[in-house]
């Protein structure tokens, strides 16, 4: 999907209504399957401008794997679900995610592995580069009401600058006028280290009752 298109979409679409609310909620799975969802409302008014051109968006987002639901008059849903490449190496996921503005760095851990991830919003930025870039103003950018939920499949956050945090969900509300970051600290368990280090104290227990066990007989048998 190029960069541009589903800012360009979305700002296109509350263009014509003037204002709008849009939520933006993407779901990431243990299997790495992504469901990402908009829901954008412009209401009754700008409905009725939206409505000439809603076909021709439809048909652009469906063309990249959204599906489009009209819930009421000027309320829509744009969903699509992600499924994780196997074939492509994590090199090649690095530089997909440094093109939408996504940076993470891995800190590893004996029992966690820390990853710190940014993100950097810039949507004058992404449609300077498209024929509607100058038509768009700030001003009207500052009219969306425009929040971002991350819901996480662990909930170990260790730090982030979100507006809410609920275990692995985090919400941001964003202004869509100028330059944002987002960031958070996950931190993931080392797996094959924590039942490494579980086995050898399960092994060191069980020597130590033993100990304890034949100590305790020694003592009786001493006393006979």
């Amino acid at each position: 999907m190029k960069k541009w298109l589903m800012p360009l979409i979305l700002v296109a679409l509350l263009a014509l209504g003037g204002c709008g609310k849009v939520t933006n909620t993407v779901k990431i799975d243990l299997d790495g399957t992504t469901d990402l969802r908009f829901d954008i409302q412009v209401g009754t008014a700008g409905a009725a401008l939206v409505e000439p051109f809603l076909d021709q968006l439809t048909e652009k987002l469906e063309a990249q794997g959204f599906h489009v639901t009209e819930k009421g008059s000027g309320h829509y849903t744009l969903d699509k679900t992600f499924k994780p490449d196997k074939t492509q190496k994590p090199s090649d996921y690095e530089k997909k995610a440094a093109q939408y503005g996504l940076n993470y760095q891995e800190e590893k851990g004996f029992f966690f592995n820390t990853y710190h991830v940014q993100a950097n919003v810039d949507v004058p930025q992404w449609l300077s580069g498209t024929p509607y870039g100058e038509k768009i103003s700030s001003k009207l950018l500052k009219q969306v009401d425009y929040t971002f939920i991350l819901e996480l499949p662990i909930s170990t956050v260790t730090d982030s600058n979100a507006d809410q945090t609920d275990g692995g969900k985090l919400t941001w509300h964003v202004p869509l006028d100028k330059p944002t970051t987002l960031y958070f600290d996950l931190a993931v368990p080392n797996i094959r280290n924590i039942a490494i280090t579980a086995g050898i104290v399960l092994a060191f227990l069980i020597l130590l009752i033993v100990w304890l066990v034949r100590k305790r007989r020694h003592r009786r048998n001493g006393k006979r």
